[in-house]
This record gives C-alpha cells, sequence and structure tokens, in this order.
C-alpha cells in the first residue's frame, strides 16, 4: 500500500483568472522566464481545479507544461524546467491509467531532479523523496532492483535535508526510507525488518515536533504495517501494531479522511486477528474490523484505493484459512473468493509480483483445503503467467536465473496439481515447458548482445519477422541455426507431441517434488500406443529433500569426499520411499531402459542407482525436447573407422597420473586418433578437430561454476580451458560425434542453479553430440581410469550402446578384484598409492583397496558417472 504522499497541493498565491491575465500581459519572446514561470503556475492551478481529475484537463496540462518547458530552456532557467518535469510527474500520478504512467512519473522526476540539483535546494529535496516513492511503485523491470533505487534516492535526501535543517523533509524522507526497508527484497532481512522500525521511529519523532498530525499519523500506519510483515511475527510485534494503529486512529476519521483510515482499521484488524485464535469471539470482530475497511476501498478507481483493496482481501483470506484449519469448513469459499478478488485486482493494475504471490496462495487454497485440484491448476497456471511477465522484465542473466528457479517451483506445483487431478499428460506437458524454459535460460545466458530487444527475442523464439533487419546477435543467429534441424527448438510442446517422442522399448519419466508431495509422470509404450501413468508420493515433500541434501550429502559431495561414501548410502536409503514406487512400476512394464529428467534439486542425486535392474539401463536427459534432438544426431554417422578425439591434462594442479595412461588405453582401440596432451591448447582447436571424431573423451580437472553456468569449463592442457560458452556456440557442428566422454569430476552439474546442473552435458547436446557421460561427485583418479579402460572396451569391441556399455564398466569395477588392480597397474607402471580424485581432495583411505577382495565395490567409485542423451 501506498502509506504516505507527496506534499503536491500548495495553496497558490494567485487565482487562476489572475494568472491568465498576467500571462496576457508577459511575451514569450521578450521575457521567456517569466512567460515559463506563469505557464507552470496555470498548470498548477488547472491541477487545484475540481475538474483536475478528468483526462482531458489533465493531458491539455501536459502540453501547457512542454510549451512552458521549451521557452525555460531556452533562457536555461533550470529551476523553471525541473519544475516543468516535477509537475508533469505530479500529473502522471492523477492519470494513474497503467504501468506505464508510473514508468513516466519515475522519468519526469527523474529529469526534475536533474534540473533541480544546483537549483532550490529545498526543491531539489521534496523532488527526491517523491522520486523514492516513484521508485517504489514502479511496476516496470524487477521490484528489488527499482526499491534499491529507492533507498539510494531517500537516503540521499536525508543527508541533504539534515545539511540543510530541512527538518520537516528529512522526516518525510525517513518515512519514505522506512516503507522502503520493510519492502526490500535484498539484503538480510532482518537488518531491514530493523532498519525500517528505526526510520519509522525518527520520522514519528520528527512530526511530532514539527506538530504534523496527519503525517505522524502516516508514520503510524507504516510502522503498523512493518511490525505485521516481521519475519518471526512475535507478540510484541502484534502488540506494537495494535497501538500503532489506535495512534494513527486518533488522528483519522472515516468522514474526513476515509482513505487513511480506513487503511489504519484494516491493519488494526489483521493484527488483532492475529493475536487470538479462531475460536475466541475476538477473531470474528477483527474479520469484521477488516471488512468495514473493505467497504471503504470497493468501488475505488484510483490505484492506491485498489492496491489496498487487494491487500485487505488478502489479509480476510488468512482469517478464513486459519478458521478452516480451526474445524471451520464452510470458510475454504470465502478464503478462495477473497483471494479471487485480489487476483483480480492485480491483474487489472498489471502487478505480475504480486498476482503470482496471489496466485500461488489461491492454488494452496484450492488443493489443500478443498482438494480442488482442477482450480489449483487454473491458479497455478495463473501465478507461471504472471513468473513469464517478471522472466520477460528480468535485465540481466543474475535476475533470470532467480526468476527461473522460481519458475521451476510453480511448474512442479502445476504438475502435481494436473497428476491428482488425473491428467497426467497436461502434468508431463507442464513439466516439459518447465525444461524448455531452464533451456531456454541457459542457452541465451550470455549469447545476448545489449541490441537485442525483449521484442525481437520474442519474436527469435515464436520464429515471427520483426519489422527492420536483426541485429547482430549470437542468440538469435543459434536458435536460427538449430531450427534449420530442429524445428521444434525452444517451442513449447503439446501431450501430443510428447507421447510421440516416446520410442519403443523406451519409458521416460519425469519428476518433480513440491511442498505438496512428489510426482513421478511415467511415459511408456503399451501395444500400439503412448500411455502416460501418475505415480504420486505423498511422503516425501520439497522439505524432506532440503534435510536430506543439508544433513551431511551436499558437504560431502561437494567438499569431503572420503565422507560420501557413508552420505551416499544413508541418502540413498532415504529416498528408497521415493525411488520404490516408480521401480514396481517399471518392472511392471519391462522397459528395456528408462529415461529419466529430474527437477530441481532431484539432480544432485544419482536416482539410477536405485533403478536399475539386470536386463535394463538408466539414463538422463535435460528434457524431451533435447533428448529428440539426441536422437536425430545418433543418426548421424560418419565414413570410415571410429575415430576418436581426447585431451590428457595429467599435468594440473592436483596433478591427475592417470590421465596420460586412461587416454593411451582408449586411443589403442581407435584407428584415427587425436591427441591434446603435451603441447597447449584451446578450445577452439579442440572443437575444431572433434568436429570429424565419433568419440570425444576429456581425461582433466572439471569447474561447475556455482553462479554462471555458461562459464563452467573443463581444463585444456597449457592451462586453457574449453568453457560451455564456447561450445554452445556451435550449434550442429558436432553433429555424428556419437559420445563425449567428461572424465573428470562434477561435469554435470552445478550448485546454486540445480536446474542447469546439466550445463556441460547440455552444451555438448546442443552442439550436436549425441550423448555425454558425466561425472556428479568428485570421481577417483584410479577408479575412473578403470572404469573408462573397460568403458571403451565395450564400446568398440563389444557393440553395446553408449548407456548399456557404461553400465556393463560399472559393473565390471564393482566386482573388480585386487589382483586386477595390481596387475592393472603393474602393467602400466603406475604406483599402487594413487589416491587423487580429480577434485583435488583426497579420496577414500586406500585401506579398501590393499585388503578388501573387490575394492571399488562401493558405489561412491563407479555410480557418480551418468549418461545424458540417446
Amino acid at each position: 500500500m501506498r502509506w504516505w504522499r507527496s506534499s503536491r497541493r500548495r495553496p497558490a498565491e494567485s487565482s487562476a483568472a489572475e494568472l491568465e491575465a498576467l500571462r496576457s500581459r508577459v511575451s514569450a519572446t521578450r521575457s521567456p522566464a517569466a512567460w515559463a514561470a506563469l505557464e507552470v503556475a496555470r498548470a498548477q492551478a488547472m491541477l487545484r481545479s475540481p475538474a483536475a481529475g478528468a483526462e482531458s484537463g489533465l493531458l491539455k496540462v501536459l502540453d501547457i507544461l512542454s510549451g512552458a518547458r521549451s521557452v525555460a530552456m531556452i533562457g536555461d532557467d533550470r529551476t523553471v524546467v525541473g519544475t516543468t518535469h516535477a509537475t508533469a510527474a505530479e500529473v502522471y500520478d492523477l492519470l494513474d491509467r497503467n504501468a506505464d504512467d508510473l514508468d513516466r512519473r519515475v522519468g519526469e522526476l527523474t529529469m526534475a531532479a536533474h534540473w533541480l540539483r544546483h537549483g532550490d535546494p529545498a526543491e531539489y529535496i521534496r523532488c527526491l523523496n517523491v522520486l523514492g516513492d516513484a521508485y517504489r511503485r514502479r511496476v516496470h523491470d524487477l521490484h528489488w532492483r527499482n526499491m534499491e533505487k529507492a533507498l539510494s534516492v531517500l537516503r540521499a535526501a536525508t543527508r541533504r535535508a539534515r545539511r540543510l535543517e530541512r527538518w520537516d523533509l528529512w522526516a518525510r524522507a525517513k518515512l519514505g526510507l522506512g516503507v522502503a526497508y520493510g519492502e526490500r527484497i535484498a539484503g538480510d532481512r532482518r537488518r531491514n525488518h530493523r532498519r525500517a522500525l528505526h526510520a519509522f521511529d525518527d520520522a514519528i519523532a520528527g512530526f511530532s515536533r514539527l506538530g504534523d498530525a496527519e503525517r505522524w499519523a502516516q508514520a503510524h500506519s507504516a510502522l503498523a504495517e512493518a511490525h505485521l510483515k516481521a519475519e518471526e511475527l512475535s507478540s510484541a510485534d502484534l502488540r506494537a501494531a495494535v497501538a500503532a494503529c489506535r495512534s494513527a486512529l486518533t488522528v483519522y476519521s472515516r468522514d474526513r479522511t476515509p482513505f487513511e483510515w480506513a487503511v489504519a482499521r484494516a491493519m488494526l484488524g489483521k493484527a488483532l486477528m492475529l493475536s487470538c485464535e479462531p475460536h475466541d469471539p475476538d477473531f470474528d470482530r477483527a474479520l469484521r474490523t477488516q471488512q468495514d475497511a473493505l467497504q471503504i476501498f470497493t468501488g475505488g478507481t484510483t490505484r492506491d484505493e485498489r492496491s489496498a483493496a487487494a491487500a485487505t482481501l488478502i489479509g480476510l483470506a488468512e482469517g478464513h484459512v486459519r478458521k478452516v484449519a480451526a474445524g471451520f469448513t464452510a470458510e475454504a469459499a470465502h478464503a478462495v473468493e477473497c483471494l479471487s478478488r485480489a487476483l483480480k485486482i492485480n491483474t487489472e493494475l498489471g502487478r505480475p509480483f504480486e498476482c503470482r504471490a496471489v496466485a500461488v496462495e489461491l492454488g494452496m487454497v484450492h488443493a489443500d483445503i478443498g482438494g480442488d485440484w482442477n482450480s489449483a491448476t487454473s491458479a497455478w497456471e495463473a501465478a507461471l503467467e504472471a513468473h513469464e511477465v517478471l522472466l520477460s522484465l528480468s535485465p540481466d542473466q543474475q535476475t533470470r536465473e532467480m526468476e527461473a528457479s522460481e519458475g521451476q517451483r510453480l511448474v512442479g506445483l502445476l504438475a502435481y496439481a494436473h497428476a491428482r487431478a488425473g491428467n497426467p499428460e497436461a502434468a508431463g506437458v507442464a513439466l516439459e515447458r518447465g525444461r524448455a524454459r531452464v533451456a531456454r535460460n541457459f542457452v541465451e545466458s550470455d549469447l545476448l548482445s545489449p541490441d537485442l530487444t525483449p521484442e525481437m527475442y520474442a519474436a527469435a523464439i515464436a520464429a515471427e519477422p520483426v519489422a527492420g533487419p536483426w541485429p547482430a546477435s549470437e542468440f538469435s543467429n543459434l536458435v536460427a541455426r538449430l531450427r534449420t534441424v530442429f524445428p521444434d527448438f525452444l517451442r513449447p510442446a503439446d501431450a501430443q507431441t510428447l507421447l510421440s517422442a516416446v520410442a519403443s522399448g523406451q519409458a521416460v519419466s519425469y519428476l518433480a517434488v513440491t511442498v505438496l508431495g512428489s510426482v513421478w509422470i511415467v511415459l511408456s509404450h503399451a501395444e500400439d500406443r503412448t500411455l502416460a501413468d501418475a505415480i504420486i508420493v505423498d511422503d516425501v515433500t520439497s522439505e524432506d529433500l532440503r534435510q536430506l541434501l543439508t544433513g551431511g550429502y551436499v558437504q560431502a559431495q561437494f567438499w569431503a569426499p572420503a565422507d560420501f561414501p557413508r552420505a551416499l548410502a544413508d541418502g540413498m536409503r532415504r529416498l528408497e520411499t521415493l525411488l520404490a514406487p516408480l521401480r514396481r512400476r517399471i518392472d511392471e512394464l519391462g522397459p528395456g531402459s528408462l529415461i529419466l529428467i529430474p527437477t530441481g534439486y532431484t539432480n544432485l542425486l544419482p536416482l539410477h542407482l536405485g533403478l536399475e535392474a539386470e536386463g535394463r539401463t538408466v539414463s538422463y536427459a535435460p528434457s524431451m525436447t533435447v533428448l529428440t534432438m539426441a536422437r536425430t544426431n545418433a543418426t548421424v554417422s560418419r565414413n570410415g573407422p571410429a575415430s576418436l578425439v581426447a585431451v590428457a591434462v595429467a599435468d594440473s594442479t592436483p596433478p591427475l597420473p592417470l590421465a596420460d595412461v586412461e587416454v593411451r588405453r582408449a586411443a589403442a582401440l581407435f584407428e584415427n586418433v587425436t591427441v591434446f596432451s603435451t603441447t597447449p591448447a584451446d578450445g577452439d582447436e579442440v572443437l575444431a578437430a572433434a568436429e570429424h571424431a565419433d568419440y570425444l573423451h576429456f581425461a582433466s580437472h572439471g569447474h561447475a561454476n556455482a553462479n554462471q553456468p555458461q562459464a563452467s569449463y573443463l581444463e585444456l592442457p597449457g592451462g586453457g580451458r574449453l568453457h560451455v560458452a564456447d561450445i554452445i556456440r556451435r550449434p550442429n557442428e558436432l553433429r555424428g560425434t556419437r559420445v563425449a566422454v567428461l572424465s573428470a569430476c562434477q561435469t554435470a552439474l552445478t550448485l546454486d542453479q540445480p536446474d542447469e546442473l546439466l550445463a556441460l552435458p547440455t552444451a555438448f547436446l546442443v552442439a550436436g553430440v549425441a550423448g555425454v557421460i558425466a561425472a556428479l561427485w568428485a570421481v577417483d583418479d584410479l577408479a575412473t581410469a578403470l572404469l573408462m579402460d573397460r568403458l571403451y572396451v565395450h564400446l568398440t569391441t563389444g557393440g553395446l550402446s553408449p548407456a548399456r556399455a557404461l553400465r556393463r564398466a560399472q559393473r565390471d569395477l564393482a566386482t573388480m578384484t585386487a589382483p586386477d588392480v595390481l596387475t592393472y597397474l603393474r602393467e602400466r607402471e603406475v604406483p599402487e598409492n594413487v589416491t587423487t580424485t580429480r577434485s583435488g581432495a583426497g579420496a577414500p583411505e586406500p585401506d579398501a583397496r590393499g585388503f578388501s577382495p573387490y575394492p571399488f565395490a562401493d558405489p561412491y567409485y563407479w555410480a557418480g558417472f551418468l549418461y545424458i542423451g540417446a
């Protein structure tokens, strides 16, 4: 809500008639400064007239101000030019037609601040106060970014007002700072809350000394809201909120200040409601207090009135939900009605951030309270629509990643609701579209050039023409090149497309884990058609997954390999509840291969370890669209004997003594071999050679960049690097390469953006490689060398598919005896105490290798490698 307003209507010294008379005696050519000042005064007088609210009158005021500004600029009258911009901002505030008017208001105030900076210091500070409010209310751009701009402007206003000893302007700036800190997203939430409370206390003290009762009351209303927004709402916060509201109501009255009175009453009702239990009579009285306030807002036409109505409806919905939880089931309908009305208002106001929050809550009410899953899907689809708007407004990659992460959470909820509603096909489509969003965000991550506008980007995705020439955009070129081979690249899938993409003898399963439960969507062949099944596992929620990962699993996976075998075993035991239902279903269907498309943090887990069985392999895909691309690429074959391009980086930090051994062993199985090992190489050289290779092998360190997945890279000889961005800029150029083996640590993942953790594999798939073998965790150097030795034997002489060859090699390693390992080491003159992992961290102690009959039986040594693709 907007708790404070700029002092816009100061009393005029002259009437409109007097100003018109003066204007008739002043020449714009002979006295431009005086004429422009009179025009500004005339415009301000028109704003104070009873007809000021009419759109035609306001547009006329803008024309007057435009003319005055042109004349004032001729005379370089900075104060008058700044005043024209400030008054124009006031006009847009009164127009309040849509979000564009809010944006125009920000623009006018920014220009006003520019012109007033070296003029009247009080007017400049007043302009900064209003500009801070405008940024806070702005819809365009991201909410958090606007809030940071508001804080910056208001801090400057506070400093200048203090130096000038204008305590009225200082108190207004403090009030604005309190509101902005209360709504701030960036930074520590508790610290922001404390800063908001301190700012409000300062503002209240300042207005009290000045005797400004109206703003003193506004500050109390804002203070009440801040207490109600406390992260851990306590009884002390509730008492403080009640006291602040009652203080504000000593000034406000229903007759004289109905809007401000209703705002304070709404918050008072919410504070009282949260202070008691649903069975208490006071609870119903608190609801009625909010309903009284809502009557004032209902029918309001201004943006502030409608925003206040939406906020009050959300508060009422919260009360009705609490009543339902206490056994008053009839209240569920009231909660749905309140949230539906709030969603409608926010949609009409063009507030995507608020729309998403309300739609998510509405879906939860439908699902968790009413069990109406069809209505829940409608609500969460509305939330996704708002999310798409926010994603399109994201100004940079970091913001896009934040929004993409939120979008995946919504996609999971939508898929879960579709599954509960008995519509598994729609659930699969929702998850595939979610994966397409991730792929789109990943592919464009650092390829967007500054000259690619949102409209041009949207046209690239929709393959629609845009007036004028295309910019030199790598992204649009990349999309166009991929669509020459894959027409549906980055286009949303439908149910028919999804089902027709399932190959015979295979099953494809999506996995989503949500706050409500988990769902597997299984696509499989039955006779001559493809079926979609939903397996719902309510016993495993996103909170359960979070506890599993933060309970030591991730810590060991990334930073403590010596502890990881134990963490892995514990994790797989805890995952059994999630995996068992799918395993039973796949056993019934009997496909020879299962392809998993996990979402979110489930990508950090070796799900295949609990799903593989005799005669069945398990592989992965980033999405069905990318899988279809990989299948098409798998049909492309090169002429002549199979060829290998291999990279070995043994002299690294820490060293990898078996990298050269691993590559030499693989190279011995091919006639055509190119090896990058002893001489420095860059990414272009390696990829140019790879364009003619059937197999591509990297035995080096891999590095996952948590903040920028496109910056993840593989080390090359001589200190070179092969980045994700280098690979993805070569769409289709590696078509004909059957497998890229990334025999390096953590090449399948990033940490902070789990839905983009297939960074390196996805890049190779987009470049045209049909399949990728990569690792989920820091791999042991000796175990990896042995695994790769067996992998290439099965690929080249066994005639197995890459997925089956990997599975067979893993079994070979798990059953390899200690004498077999020693023989391998002696034949290749490798020291028997090699324990280095390809992350540089220490592997588990080698005692087991020395004394166990099967040194590599533990899944730690081999289950981290997975196959992604066709």
